[in-house]
């Protein structure tokens, strides 16, 4: 019998390994989508304000010099480019 019940002990012992190695990578997995997430969102942030400011810029510019642009174009700028239709 002594031997039946140091069997069940390390069992327990291995069963309570893996299921703190189990939560621990959950935690873990968690974490990484977390970060994946706010990282995504902080780009998109960004590509959204600088669409906005060179929109802008374009629209100063095409309102001080209306006769260089034609009816439908493009206007490279140093963070991308800009496809319009007037």
């Amino acid at each position: 019998m002594p031997i039946f019940y140091s069997m069940i002990k390390k069992a327990n012992v291995l069963f309570i390994a893996m299921a703190l190695m189990f939560i621990f990578s959950l935690g873990m997995l968690g974490l990484h989508l977390a970060y994946q997430r706010v990282q995504t969102e902080q780009s998109d942030f960004k590509h959204y304000y600088e669409r906005q400011m060179m929109m802008q810029l374009f629209l100063a510019d095409y309102l001080i010099r209306k006769e260089h642009y034609p009816e439908t174009g493009s206007v490279q700028m140093n963070t991308g480019k800009i496809d319009y239709r007037l």
